[in-house]
């Protein structure tokens, strides 16, 4: 049987997700297209409640969704262009 892991800590991200991290990002006008390095920086200096750095479920969560929200604004192209 695998143990559960403690999932107490859930709440608490969510929380600093929606108060902190939400709200502090649109002021900086990254675009998610080309500034996904600058954001993962940002998000990295922000503080918690208690002035500790934000968890990294948190910082991770967050990059994935910039990253997710840069990559539905590209046009995909084909791996390799065919010509008749």
């Amino acid at each position: 049987m695998v143990p559960v892991a403690n999932a107490s800590h859930v709440p608490q991200a969510i929380r600093n997700i929606s108060q902190i991290i939400a709200p502090a990002l649109p002021t900086q006008f990254f675009d998610v297209d080309s500034d996904l390095i600058k954001i993962d920086a940002y998000i990295s200096e922000l503080k918690g409640e208690k002035g500790e750095g934000l968890r990294k479920e948190e910082r991770l969560g967050v990059s994935i969704a910039c990253a997710r929200a840069g990559a539905d604004g590209l046009v995909c192209f084909p791996f390799y262009f065919r010509t008749l």
